[in-house]
């Protein structure tokens, strides 16, 4: 990325636009395959929240989550597991899920479809409401880290796992009885330059039309100039990136990657202690080199200084949101820069920090072994951050398993 050799003055840091206060409302520990309440080493690996078949574009209050062997679906504005999924598969451990809304054959409503996978290799698709798998995507040979669905093909989905491969599947459209037809085989396969890579996190533009790639080694995106003739020939190989974002002869872990706008993503590299923002139309003209490569940012955001890594982003229109190692959440108001599109020389402080808070319950300082037992703030690693789309709940995962639910004061 860009050198983190020379530190910046102090003058040169600026802060970010305020955000309103938040304050918890549940600590959920619902991650155990035997619900059992004193079980703080099952970890809440991802959570997102459920979209709204009412209004396109914007969330409900559901949240799916996933961790060991179980999916929860929790209303956040009562703090209750709505729906649970427990994996009969014992060597099941899911690490990441998505959301997709499709359309129903002979119908003018449709649906939404939760899809989840992990150290089970194989993708499980999920109907909300039921909760009950309805099919599997079999290829990959290792876990899988992570999943996307097409932002304007809502029945492609991609898969990225530490097999070194990224697969794309067309999971289907579902008929009146809610089944599918489609035959489960891959569409596209994308190779990763390194077999030894994993890539932690996906993400698409549509304005570019780019799949990009967030790995242990780099970043690195594809062109899919026609996906239709593309994907034309099942199980077709795409073996050679077309962009290379960051390289170096040194490992370079992006464990953070979203999409802001249709052009602007946000990138995190572990132990930089920094968060970019840049354009990817402005960085693609010359990442066809195999050589080093660095990217261009429009905006820096100034995050903790750590070496742990798999800490993934939240994001809603104009906020994003990241935790840390000791329980914390970093809160970014960007709703004003991403509308400038130019560089910003200055290192932006984030407009709030949410620090870890004393749990209490019936005066007691931290919560009993019937519910919480007490945590050490130092140990607590959030490895995710969801926000509703009116920025109304903030809700986040730890490897403590806790599901933390904070409302917008």
């Amino acid at each position: 990325m860009t050198s983190y050799g020379n530190k910046r003055k102090i003058e040169d840091k600026e802060k970010l636009p305020p955000l309103p206060d938040y304050e918890p409302t549940a600590f959920l520990r619902c991650h155990s395959s035997e619900n059992d309440p004193n079980d703080n080493l099952s970890k809440v690996w991802r959570s997102a929240f459920e979209p709204s078949l009412q209004n396109p574009g914007e969330s409900s209050y559901i949240l799916a989550s996933c961790g060991s062997k179980i999916v929860n679906l929790i209303d956040c504005r009562t703090g209750k597991v709505m729906k649970r999924y427990n994996d009969p598969d014992s060597n099941e451990s899911f690490y990441t899920l998505a959301w997709s809304t499709l359309p129903i054959q002979g119908k003018t409503s449709k649906c939404n479809i939760l899809a989840v996978a992990g150290e089970g290799c194989r993708v499980k698709l999920l109907y909300p409401t039921q909760l009950v798998m309805y099919s599997t995507l079999t290829y990959h040979k290792k876990y899988i880290s992570c999943l996307l669905f097409h932002s304007t093909k809502p029945n492609y989905l991609f898969s990225g796992s530490r097999d070194g491969w990224i697969v794309l599947w067309d999971i289907g459209i579902p008929d009146i009885t809610l089944q599918t037809k489609n035959n489960n085989s891959p569409l596209l396969r994308f190779s990763l330059p390194d077999i030894n890579s994993d890539a932690l996190n996906l993400a698409y533009s549509s304005a570019q039309n780019i799949l990009i790639a967030a790995c242990e080694n780099g970043c690195i995106g594809w062109k899919l100039d026609d996906i239709n003739k593309q994907t034309k020939k099942r199980n077709k190989i795409i073996s050679q990136t077309d962009y290379i974002f960051v390289k170096s002869d040194v490992k370079q872990t992006i464990d953070g990657l979203i999409m802001l706008t249709d052009d602007i993503i946000a990138s995190k590299q572990v132990g930089t202690g920094l968060i970019q923002l840049w354009s990817i139309k402005e960085n693609i003209n010359s990442k066809k080199s195999k050589s080093s490569q660095t990217i261009k940012p429009l905006l820096e955001l100034e995050y903790t200084l750590t070496t742990v890594d798999y800490l993934n982003f939240g994001y809603t229109p104009g906020m994003l949101c990241v935790g840390d190692d000791v329980g914390n959440i970093y809160l970014y108001n960007l709703k004003n820069y991403l509308k400038k599109n130019k560089s910003q020389e200055s290192l932006f402080a984030p407009s709030q920090i949410i620090q870890w808070p004393e749990i209490s319950v019936d005066g007691k300082s931290d919560i009993d072994s019937d519910a919480v037992p007490v945590l050490d703030k130092q140990k607590i690693v959030v490895n995710c951050v969801s926000v509703s789309s009116n920025q109304e709940y903030i809700v986040y995962g730890t490897d403590t398993n806790l599901l933390c639910i904070w409302k917008r004061c």
